[in-house]
């Protein structure tokens, strides 16, 4: 054996093909492994970046490139120009990768018509964002919600609960709508916090610890995404 072999078993953090912190192999901290999907949403939130515009045909071949790289879920918004051409240029490839829309009613229609099965169902969770943005509180929101995920469902559609900006709600209203949204059939739970604060990890932690090890969230642990600054799991 080497000097460097020998190295690399001491200090796996540290060997030819990468550098990490050693942190992450301290035994007190370990955690076992898990499967992860990632969902990439360059083509999504990519055009979100300044002086930046993909055409249908830069769409495609990112998500043939992303396909390639074994990802297996990126997501379009359908209030960009062209929503539709990419819809169908993506169906037409036979990518194996899920595509991802949201429930917009008005056109999320077309986008079922297309052949896309995957919906992102949004729920803001502040009251605030409620009231001033959508005009609306909280029970009323709360039953939108729940009508657009029995509507996906009707439509054979998976249904992703999506919470961004959870910071701005409590854990036991997060936890409270989670519930309700199982409830109804929806198939995964998104938390998202843009400003990279633990409370995805409480979600998660309080939701598991309350479940009858049944649950839609249980079952779905894998795709549920819970980041800090990012979606989608």
């Amino acid at each position: 054996m080497t000097d460097a072999s020998k190295g690399a078993q001491n200090q796996p953090w540290n060997n030819p093909r990468w550098v990490t912190s050693r942190h992450n192999f301290a035994p007190e901290i370990a955690v076992q492994p898990r499967p992860v999907k990632l969902h990439d949403l360059t083509i999504r939130d990519g055009e979100e970046s300044a002086d930046l515009s993909f055409t249908t045909a830069d769409k495609i071949r990112i998500a043939e490139s992303l396909s390639l790289l074994g990802i297996k879920r990126t997501e379009i918004f359908l209030t960009v120009p062209g929503w539709s051409e990419v819809i169908r240029a993506f169906m037409a490839r036979n990518f194996d990768m899920d595509l991802w829309v949201t429930w917009q009613p008005g056109r999320v229609e077309r986008a079922l018509d297309l052949g896309v099965r995957h919906v992102m169902v949004w729920h803001h969770i502040g009251d605030d964002f409620q009231k001033h943005v959508f005009n609306t509180n909280r029970a009323e929101f709360l039953d939108k919600t729940l009508a657009e995920i029995r509507a996906a469902k009707e439509a054979g559609c998976t249904v992703n609960l999506f919470m961004p900006e959870s910071t701005r709600g409590d854990l036991d209203r997060i936890i409270e709508v989670a519930k309700a949204a199982e409830a109804e059939g929806d198939d995964a739970c998104t938390v998202v916090c843009p400003i990279g604060t633990a409370v995805e990890g409480r979600c998660v932690e309080a939701y598991v610890s309350e479940s009858d090890g049944g649950s839609t969230w249980n079952q779905a642990q894998a795709e549920c995404t819970a980041l800090g600054g990012v979606l989608a799991t």
